[in-house]
């Protein structure tokens, strides 16, 4: 049985020694600025507790440094071990909540499963760009370790799950923002003051529906749609109709303009289109495979020509007031709360109200849960953060399912779902409320 990950670190002490306005780019070099800085090597042997001749074998690069003495030579050092190591990262973390401790056993298993992936798969990345993603999945990863409680499961389809998102990334400024987004968000505590990073987290959450196209354009995202198939099992027909009847009660007309938002492979629409026809049919999906798809429904004539466009909910390609109902099946999750900003889901809502007609329905589920997954980018909502998101519309219908039971199989289950303890998913009819004059 692997031991469970080792709990988040508590030494926050300052530095002992001036960081250079750069780090140094090997270990050996960190670690000659390291006892330059302390006085000599004899007094970083001593701080360390280790023999001068350990630490001459070190600096000559003659062998490996266990972990142990890695972190005892970085906390002399007052540096943190995982930038001593790597040169990655803050020298010294200074933040509202701690980070989780350097686990170099996970960093090395992590680098061993990427390089024969990206063999295997004929992913090409530049040393740099690819030593950022590393380090960048490590981070996200020791992240999830301490979270869950739970050694990271590093297996090739997870990896290549990954690589798939963050394939989308082309360049080292890219990966920089992604991970300076991560630690603004996770440790930095800054929720008073989103605004003062607008810029960081505007080209982040783009960077993010970006990953998130070249997601499901890869062969994982083909395996997700194949799982997913293109008939919906019993408890999703039950689930739709059920919206669909709430959806006409409530709205007192039985002819709907719907807008399937995030429509995937088109299952939805199209067996809407087959048992329902008085709906008429709308879908808007980001992946150009996901399209692909729809568009074969279209020629096969299981749904309307034309019915369904592609492009970002933030920016939907439709007139303001048209539609009677918005259907959003865990499409919104992929998009970060980022309040006071009017960025990620606040674009989302935005959209959603403009398109509307006045009193139209907002149809959505959501995941349950108490995190944001930056692997693949995907939000859990606990109640308290939906009612804080459509704290101005008026709730209709809640409930909340459990996904094992409406999943035929854990196979069929969203990758988001998957690392919930509970599984349960949030469903909601929300009504437009219309401004007061």
């Amino acid at each position: 049985m692997k031991e469970p990950p080792p709990p988040l670190s508590d030494n926050l002490t300052m530095p002992l020694v001036s960081f250079p306005p750069m780090a140094p780019s090997t270990l050996v070099a960190r670690l000659a600025w390291g006892a330059e800085a302390l006085g000599g090597k004899r007094a970083l042997a001593a701080a360390a507790e280790i023999s001068e001749a350990q630490l001459y074998r070190y600096l000559d690069a003659d062998t490996a440094i266990p972990h142990d003495k890695l972190e005892a030579l970085a906390r002399a050092m007052g540096v943190d071990a995982g930038w001593l190591l790597t040169g990655w990262g803050e020298h010294v973390v200074r933040v509202n909540r701690p980070q989780p401790e350097f686990r170099g056993q996970l960093l090395q298993d992590l680098q061993e499963a990427l390089d024969l992936l990206l063999v295997e798969y004929q992913q090409h990345f530049s040393p740099t760009v690819r030593s950022r993603l590393l380090r960048y999945l490590y981070e996200v990863l020791r992240r999830d370790e301490v979270l869950f409680n739970k050694n990271a499961d590093l297996t090739k389809f997870n990896i290549l799950q990954y690589i798939s998102f963050l394939g989308e990334l082309k360049t080292e400024a890219e990966f920089d923002i992604l991970r300076e987004a991560f630690d603004v968000l996770e440790y930095q505590g800054l929720s008073p003051h989103y605004a003062t990073h607008h810029q960081l987290l505007t080209t982040w959450c783009n960077l993010l529906v970006r990953g998130m196209r070249g997601y499901y354009n890869s062969y994982a995202g083909q395996v997700y749609f194949e799982r997913m198939g293109q008939t919906l099992p019993p408890d999703g027909v039950a689930e739709l109709h059920g919206f669909v009847e709430k959806s006409i009660q409530i709205l007192g007309q039985k002819s709907l303009n719907w807008l399937d938002f995030g429509c995937g492979n088109g299952r939805h629409l199209a067996h809407l289109h087959k048992h329902l026809p008085q709906v008429r049919l709308h879908g808007l999906e980001l992946s150009d495979l996901a399209v692909e798809l729809c568009n074969k429904l279209e020629k096969s004539e299981r749904l309307p020509v034309g019915c369904v466009q592609q492009g970002d909910m933030r920016m939907a390609p439709y007139s303001s007031g048209q539609f009677d109902v918005v259907y959003s099946r865990l499409a919104l999750q992929g998009l970060p709360y980022l309040p006071q900003t009017g960025l990620g889901a606040q674009e989302y809502i935005v959209e959603v109200k403009r398109i509307l007609r006045p009193n139209g329905l907002l149809v959505a589920t959501l995941p349950g849960g108490h995190n944001f997954n930056y692997k693949l980018p995907y939000l859990h909502f606990s109640k308290s953060l939906i009612k804080e998101i459509f704290s101005d519309w008026k709730v209709l219908d809640w409930q909340i399912k459990d996904e094992t039971k409406l999943s035929t199989s854990v196979q069929n289950m969203p990758n988001s779902m998957k690392m919930l303890p509970n599984k349960e998913l949030h469903q909601l009819i929300l009504q437009k409320v219309e401004p007061k004059d």
